[in-house]
């Protein structure tokens, strides 16, 4: 019995990186809505690796405002619940559903999901080129909250975004995007953050550093930290 455990761990290995490669080639001939149930296949795949992994993957995905229910949505192929993710939470799902290195096929589910993500008007390039804003690594060092004024200031001014658009796209008030654009104090929560950077179309990865250094500087003020709190807004 003992001998026969190796290679049955490979088989089902085995078996698991040839559903994954089926849906991800399926995921790359998706076109708008069909894209949903193949991410939803590939979200039950992670499921069924064994409750270690997918408990793993539900407290990651939690920091950033995404539910248990959420995910049951997204799992079942309901286009509506991938739909319901900004861009930045679909892409810590999917980096967490064996999709992590492949940057450019996330970034293809992405802009299937979300075609608002277009470039503005006037701007020739293509979806998937404009996709993302990336800042230089320069840039993206945080050291104190007048840094990321700074910073949020550049993200959107880099988008072509001005204030009332941006407030429309994030969800928040024009004073606030005035605020978190000058004000010196650190944000007491991330999720205006996250929606304000999310607006932005600033690239997931850039936005998770961001979000980390947040997190930094949040407990070096000694406030408790509400990325825990998977109850907060998106």
């Amino acid at each position: 019995m003992g001998a026969r455990r190796p290679g049955n761990g490979r088989a089902q290995l085995s078996s698991l990186g040839r559903a994954i490669l089926e849906v991800t080639s399926a995921i790359r001939r998706s076109t708008g809505e069909s894209v949903a149930a193949e991410v939803g296949l590939l979200v039950r795949i992670e499921r069924s690796g064994g409750s270690t992994g997918w408990e793993c993957l539900l407290k990651h995905v939690a920091r950033f405002g995404i539910k248990a229910t959420q995910i049951e949505q997204v799992a079942g192929g309901d286009a509506s619940g991938l739909r319901g993710l900004t861009y930045f939470q679909g892409f810590e799902l999917l980096t967490k559903c064996s999709l992590g290195n492949d940057l450019q096929l996330i970034a293809h589910i992405l802009a299937l999901v979300h075609p608002e993500l277009a470039a503005p008007a006037g701007n020739s390039r293509s979806l998937r080129k404009c996709a993302f804003v990336e800042l230089p690594d320069a840039a993206l060092r945080v050291e104190n909250g007048a840094d990321l004024a700074q910073i949020l200031y550049l993200s959107m001014k880099t988008s072509e975004l001005n204030p009332t658009a941006l407030s429309r796209r994030a969800g928040i008030g024009r004073s606030q995007v005035y605020n978190l654009t000058s004000s010196p104090s650190v944000p007491r929560t991330p999720h205006q953050v996250q929606a304000f950077l999310t607006a932005c179309r600033l690239h997931p990865v850039q936005i998770r550093r961001l979000l980390d250094r947040w997190e930094g500087l949040n407990l070096r003020d000694g406030r408790p930290d509400p990325l825990l709190d998977a109850a907060g807004p998106r």
